[in-house]
């Protein structure tokens, strides 16, 4: 209801009735009129008052016709981005915005692509424009239901806005207060900024060991998975490579000996199922057999070399009972990859698991 709006309106812009009159250049009486269902405004004055709360006529109205228009011009924009097409005219925008002011998916597609035309031209004249509709749409998010942007996604992209404007002090100061996930990097690029170093490079450190972990244990399911589904030579490229990578960061013998141990096992397997000379990498895995020879604490060793502590991933000194339950008992009895994987099982650690 038109009367009920523009009082609830105002009260939350905590205005009196003689102040809003002022600022609409009529009378305290009109006003009250208004809010008292006596009267209405005259449409000059509905757009007025439609601009100084920042909300439609439609909305004032209680107007909630759907128009497919405003979908239109929705997709519009949404393939405009994608094929980055940005001959949208900034005027359009804006009345778009004016005429729908709580649609969330609207804000949420010019969001979208005046970012990607900010990064395509770098045209710092629209960030405040484009800061305006975010924060507007932190206050729509809550009643708007089929999408997948989280709050976290909007605060995030604030903190990049505020870092492509070269404003590091306050995008630092935004992701801390609102505790934004998975902007690790942005945080440390702002301290870089500031010249922060220290904090900088303990927070690279940590997003660069989170990445380690995740290749070197990804990896190892992974040729897992490949091994179980008998696809032996994929999985056997994939493990010369990972060991590979591992030795290339290592920082100190002994350093991820543990999780070297494991990816050699299952080259060790895959070099017989492809009938290639393993005897080498039987011979190392004997001679390097860690429940004889437990490794370093890998935790001190990172604290050392990267200024803190961080699990990369389970240290268990029992191998044997790692390759057991993880590897073999997941594979089928009745076909060549379990009997391969027995048998050099039985070489490595002796006796016959079969007993």
């Amino acid at each position: 209801m038109l009367s009920q709006n523009i009082y609830n309106l105002r009260k939350e812009k905590n205005i009196s009735q003689e102040e809003f009159a002022n600022i609409l250049n009529t009378s305290r009486q009109a006003v009250s009129k208004w809010e008292r269902g006596e009267a209405y405004p005259d449409i000059d004055k509905l757009k007025d008052i439609a601009n100084f709360f920042n909300v439609s006529i439609d909305y004032l109205l209680d107007y909630n016709v759907e128009d497919s228009t405003v979908d239109k011009f929705i997709t519009k924009l949404q393939e405009y981005e994608t094929n980055k097409v940005f001959t949208i005219k900034l005027e359009d925008i804006k009345l778009w915005i004016s005429k729908y002011n709580n649609n969330f998916d609207l804000y949420s597609a010019v969001i979208d692509y005046l970012f990607a035309y900010l990064i395509e031209s770098n045209d710092k004249s629209i960030v405040d424009l484009i800061m305006t509709y975010l924060n507007k749409s932190i206050t729509l998010l809550p009643s708007s239901n089929n999408h997948n942007i989280t709050l976290n996604d909007i605060h995030s992209l604030i903190a990049k806005l505020y870092v492509h404007d070269e404003k590091y002090d306050l995008a630092k100061e935004y992701i801390i207060k609102n505790n934004i996930h998975h902007e690790e990097l942005t945080l440390a690029r702002c301290n870089f900024e500031l010249g922060n170093y220290k904090d900088a490079i303990n927070i690279t450190s940590e997003v660069y060991l989170n990445s380690v972990s995740s290749i070197i244990n990804g990896g190892f399911l992974q040729i897992q998975i490949l091994l179980i589904n008998n696809n032996v030579k994929e999985a056997y490229n994939y493990i010369n490579w990972s060991i590979s990578f591992i030795k290339s960061i290592l920082t100190k013998e002994g350093f991820f000996s543990h999780i070297i141990y494991l990816y050699n096992i299952l080259k060790a397997i895959c070099e017989k199922l492809l009938n290639l000379d393993y005897n080498s990498t039987i011979n190392y895995l004997k001679n390097n057999n860690i429940e004889n020879n437990p490794t370093e604490d890998n935790t001190d060793n990172i604290k050392f070399y990267y200024g803190m502590k961080h699990v990369l991933f389970s240290d268990s000194k029992n191998t044997k009972e790692t390759v057991k339950q993880n590897f073999i008992d997941k594979l089928d009895k009745s076909k060549e990859p379990y009997k391969v994987s027995l048998n050099i099982y039985n070489q490595i650690f002796g006796g016959d698991l079969n007993e």
